[in-house]
């Protein structure tokens, strides 16, 4: 046995083996129970270090036995919204990895998670089902596949590019999947950072640095991306344990720093307000000379991050696809030192540093003439539209904000891309340069005009609210909760002329269409998962040609005047 499975096996029996359920594999051999109980520890020790809970809580989430299609852990981390499934198997001679034969059970039982087939798992896996489905109904929720193993070794080619198709496969319509492999290594970080109690020492070379030294000790400067880099890599996730959210990982505003950092590394540093740590005390080194505020070498003692977790969490993912590029970036860092600090400090520097407006693509509509023209002309006739944020509408009944006005608008336009993207990425609506916007929000469009199709969409999304109630399993709620954007398109384009004033029968074609979506899914693509399905342009402009032809080879419907073939008064 190798030093370093020594190590996590002495750690999991001191810490972890007594929360593990173990009473399935009572009358084996007990080297077989000993096999099965640290295999089981290192599944827990996983989600552990994938999301920052603690071990023996994570305990309660391993699945691993009989039934249990590959799936020996899931956990769904809330503050990060993601969902975490984990294969894991322990090795005392820290030498092997996972075969091929395990990683395709696994991956297609998370397949069967993603879809909500559930009849051939086990009872104790099925606990948490109710959860999970609820978890799979959140729009943005994001997915963790990882595969944990106490060897040293690479996995195996053919696993690797088994992981790689399952992730491209998965992630078709934009990046909701992350494949995690913790080897040796990666497991041994996660064991020091579980059992050290202060950070180790960051030498950190820090250019243009000034200091304070009155009332309390702060360093500041311009530190390479880099450095930022190998920080996170190396320390881990307890990085941010004083902030108050650690990395969230993908997200529009994460995706942006990641596409700065890619892009246009040397502007980086313009653009990014920076991050903020505090440490135990730091001290200069001799290295850039005494007084010279050009370059300076400092080593902190126990550093931690209290704001810029996202900053530094997308920097380490940017890392990952181009370290030359995240190179030539530089970020505003700010530390400050406790030495000397009264009792609570920590906490006054971490609450003001993170009350911050968050600034949006919509907030820059205000420069938009057409927006405050359609606010005129709505006034005129007693209709509130609210499109500046802080302002709330104060009747639903004679009001509106811009964002259901867009998502009215991209569901009622004939191109499907449009209602995509209000699934996928309701920002870029919002965004006055995006080709979307200008399509969609263009100068000829009128205040009453807006008016009504968010009245319309009000209708078919109480229609759809009504339909997901009913729903009889949990896969055709999924269908009605991802595919609302598409079945509100389907209303607008592919059902009758004029929407139906009867309530009962715009549910019964919503749930007509649901049935058609259904088949075409069943014949296409079976083993979709529908929260990236009807994210994904391009099989929803195949699935929009199936519904045409559907509803109206079947029930004589008759395409309808499109929204682009309109025209206005300026």
């Amino acid at each position: 046995m190798s030093v370093h499975v020594r190590q996590l096996e002495q750690y999991f029996e001191n810490a972890i083996t007594d929360s593990i359920d173990v009473k399935d594999l009572a009358g084996r051999p007990e080297p077989d129970i000993k096999q099965a109980t640290l295999s089981r520890a290192l599944t827990a020790f996983a989600i552990s270090g994938l999301t920052g809970t603690i071990a023996t809580q994570a305990a309660d989430y391993v699945f691993d036995g009989e039934r249990d299609q590959g799936i020996d852990g899931c956990f769904f981390d809330s503050g990060k919204n993601t969902l975490v499934f984990v294969q894991s198997k322990w090795n005392a001679n820290g030498t092997k990895t996972i075969g091929k034969g395990d990683l395709l059970k696994f991956l297609h039982g998370v397949k069967l998670v993603l879809s909500a087939n559930w009849d051939t798992f086990s009872e104790k896996f099925k606990k948490h089902k109710a959860t999970i489905d609820q978890v799979l109904l959140k729009p943005e929720v994001s997915v963790i596949v990882s595969v944990a193993f106490t060897g040293d070794n690479p996995l195996g080619s053919e696993c690797e590019e088994v992981l790689t198709q399952f992730q491209s496969e998965q992630n078709a319509a934009g990046d909701f999947l992350e494949v995690k492999v913790l080897d040796l290594r990666a497991l041994h970080r996660f064991f020091r950072t579980a059992t050290l109690s202060t950070q180790p020492p960051f030498t950190a070379m820090l250019l243009d640095w000034g200091q304070s030294i009155d009332p309390h000790q702060a360093i500041y400067g311009r530190i390479c991306c880099e450095e930022l880099a190998k920080l996170y890599a190396e320390i881990g996730e307890s990085l941010f344990e004083p902030n108050i959210r650690s990395f969230l990982g993908d997200g529009e505003v994460n995706n942006q720093i990641i596409g700065t950092l890619l892009s246009a590394p040397k502007d980086f540093w313009y653009m990014n307000n920076g991050v903020t740590g505090i440490c135990t005390k730091y001290n200069k080194t001799a290295l850039g000379g005494g007084d010279n505020r050009q370059a300076g070498a400092f080593i902190f003692q126990g550093l931690q991050i209290v704001n810029g977790a996202q900053t530094i969490g997308s920097i380490a993912k940017a890392y990952e696809k181009s370290p030359t590029q995240v190179a030539k970036a530089f970020a505003m860092i700010k530390i400050i030192s406790l030495e000397g600090t009264p009792l609570g400090f920590t906490d006054v520097i971490t609450i003001a540093t993170n009350k911050q407006n968050k600034v949006e693509d919509k907030d820059f509509l205000t420069l938009d003439p057409n927006q405050n023209r359609i606010k005129v002309e709505l006034l005129s006739k007693g209709i509130q539209y609210i499109f500046r944020s802080g302002e709330a509408v104060i009747d639903k009944n004679t009001g509106f904000d811009v964002t259901e006005a867009m998502i009215a608008l991209a569901c009622s336009s004939s191109a499907i891309s449009n209602a995509v993207l209000a699934k996928r990425n309701i920002g870029l609506l919002l965004d006055r340069k995006s080709t979307s916007y200008q399509q969609l929000f263009h100068s000829g469009i009128n205040g009453e005009f807006t008016w009504e199709y968010v009245q319309k969409f009000r209708k078919i999304d109480a229609a759809l609210v009504s339909a997901q109630a009913n729903a009889s399993n949990q896969k055709r709620k999924q269908l009605l909760t991802h595919g609302n954007r598409i079945l509100s398109w389907a209303v607008f384009n592919a059902g009758p002329e004029g929407l139906p004033e009867d309530s009962e029968a715009l549910i019964n074609f919503i749930d007509n269409t649901a049935d058609l979506i259904d088949k075409f899914l069943k014949e296409k693509y079976p083993d979709s998962y529908l929260a990236v399905f009807f994210k994904n342009t391009q099989k929803c402009s195949e699935l929009a040609t199936s519904l045409k032809e559907a509803t109206i080879n079947s029930v004589g419907l008759r395409p309808k005047k499109r929204l682009q073939q309109l025209t206005f008064p300026a």
